[in-house]
């Protein structure tokens, strides 16, 4: 989970080698990503796709809907 954040060494997996850096420096112009400490923020990111910390709440509460479950099934016995 990234939360949008790209860092630089990565950035050649996005564009399948090496990195171009004339595209990298649009993307920077028209805002749809930003520069960080250590690589780049994707604008809007939490917008579209779901964040580290939603995810990670979501599975907490789908790992306890489980547990109780089977707390139930187990008192069934």
């Amino acid at each position: 989970m990234s939360d949008g954040l790209v860092e630089s060494h990565a950035m050649g997996m996005i564009f399948r080698g090496k990195v171009d850096r004339k595209l990298v420096d649009e993307l920077v112009k028209a805002e749809v990503i930003t520069r960080t400490n250590g690589g780049f923020q994707i604008r809007d990111w939490d917008q579209h796709n779901i964040t580290k910390e939603k995810y990670e709440t979501q599975l907490e509460q789908g790992n306890n809907r489980v547990l109780k479950s089977r707390d139930k099934a187990v008192e069934a016995v």
